[in-house]
């Protein structure tokens, strides 16, 4: 299962990742302390997504340039079955298998500024983006 996610600040989603069980304390090479996935959990940060593209003159040089967004967006997959417990996954009455994660931002997160379709739930930091709302495929991992 995947759970997209929107970050506006780093900070924040290493001490919400942590809480919520995504991310666990490690430490580095060096032994400074840091954090990485959990076990079953696998995080992917997407690069900086492009909101609008440049435009160039006729001889190339850039007329306007592009707009990149400031946020960060992770993608969390989920896998096996101990951490689809641990995260509350459960089967709707469509029969689509969702995370009691995302439901829980759903019901008590607020709507976050969306980008183009996409629909978001602001909660404790995170935004957490509705997967069906995404149009741009390419930047999701499935």
């Amino acid at each position: 299962m995947e759970l997209c996610i929107r970050i506006q600040n780093p900070s924040v989603w290493a001490i919400k990742g942590k809480s919520s069980g995504f991310l666990v304390d490690a430490e580095d090479d060096e032994g400074n302390p840091t954090v990485k996935d959990a076990e079953w959990v696998t995080t992917y940060e997407l690069p900086p997504m492009v909101l609008v593209k440049e435009t160039l003159n006729e001889d190339l040089s850039v007329k306007t340039p592009a707009v990149i967004a400031q946020q960060k967006h992770v993608n969390i997959d989920i896998w096996g079955e101990p951490a689809l417990t641990t995260f509350g996954a459960f089967v709707d009455g469509d029969g689509v298998q969702k995370l009691g994660f995302y439901e829980d931002a759903v019901a008590n997160g607020q709507i976050a500024q969306n980008n183009k379709t996409e629909t978001a739930y602001r909660w404790e930091g995170l935004e957490v983006i509705d997967p069906d709302t995404i149009n741009t495929r390419t930047n999701i991992w499935f």
